[in-house]
């Protein structure tokens, strides 16, 4: 589980999720998936590309990462998108 909890800082976030991820990070991943809900907001540029490359590391090791944004940075990265609500998709 996390070190960060609800109502934190954004800048506190890449920190602790590096934080909590050092043990679980160089583990096989297979079957774990990581839910992230808008984990950019507040962050630096550069926080963000550290988040991605977290989000790549725990990938590569065989989790799955389903992240709720939108930078476009980070959408760009993405292996699939799902584009929803008003506006989203051919008719939203």
């Amino acid at each position: 589980m996390s070190p960060c909890g609800f109502g934190e800082p954004p800048e506190s976030l890449v920190p602790a999720l590096a934080a909590s991820a050092r043990g679980d990070m160089g583990r096989v991943q297979d079957g774990s998936v990581f839910v992230f809900d808008e984990p950019t907001i507040g962050l630096h540029p550069l926080d963000v590309r550290t988040l991605m490359g977290v989000f790549r590391h725990l990938m590569s090791n065989g989790a799955t990462v389903v992240v709720i944004e939108h930078d476009l940075d980070v959408i760009r990265a993405a292996d699939h998108i799902i584009d929803m609500g008003p506006g989203g998709g051919k008719d939203g």
